[in-house]
């Protein structure tokens, strides 16, 4: 297990996680905050062409660093687990890394989809063939994720010359540009996501009331 520790940026704090090894999925949460926290749980798919850079914004948020270095392909599901303190207060989030090409999801990689509280589709502003598959998340995401799901389209890797312009998608799509390599935009994307779900579970829990 990593060292425990944390970091800090404009308010908020991501503390150490479990990053598991390419091809296996780690479901343990740190003990040593076990007896300490118990925030609640959201759950967040990270899905895009192969290469676009999901385990690289996954490092990069959760523990501040970019190893580029790291080139193995996911297979099937990796799933890292890490507590986050927002303004709203302290969540624990768990994300769901999805491997493979769009046309090739898994049953497996199908249901997740149905759990999440929110989703990340990347596309690497460098290949735009990558853009072009964007469509074709969008409409797995459409199909297998419940309406209530938020949505983020994530341009990835704007740290050079760009094949593909950042682009605003329509409303209720939300939308960031980040670099894992520089970690521009990584933090502020992931809180910002967190912070819209914390915000959508107040509401139902309001109007339950």
């Amino acid at each position: 297990m990593a060292a425990q520790t944390s970091w800090s940026r404009e308010g908020y704090t991501v503390r150490d996680c479990e990053l598991s090894p390419p091809g296996r999925s780690t479901l343990h949460w740190p003990s040593q905050m076990d007896d300490v926290c118990t925030p609640p749980l959201f759950m967040v798919a990270v899905c895009g062409a192969p290469g676009v850079g999901k385990s690289a914004l996954i490092e990069r948020f959760a523990s501040d660093r970019f190893s580029p270095l790291t080139t193995t392909p996911t297979i099937g599901l990796d799933v890292h687990v890490m507590a986050v303190e927002t303004r709203h207060g302290s969540v624990r989030l768990q994300l769901w890394e999805l491997g493979g090409a769009d046309e090739e999801l898994s049953e497996a990689q199908r249901a997740v989809y149905a759990d999440m509280h929110g989703v990340l589709i990347l596309y690497d502003t460098k290949r735009a063939e990558t853009w072009r598959s964007v469509r074709a998340w969008l409409l797995n995401v459409d199909a297998y994720a419940t309406a209530s799901a938020r949505r983020m389209l994530v341009a990835s890797k704007v740290d050079g010359e760009a094949a593909v312009k950042p682009w605003s998608p329509p409303a209720g799509l939300l939308f960031a540009a980040v670099s894992a390599k520089t970690g521009l935009g990584v933090s502020d994307a992931l809180v910002r996501l967190v912070e819209a779900m914390m915000e959508d579970a107040q509401q139902v829990q309001d109007e339950a009331e």
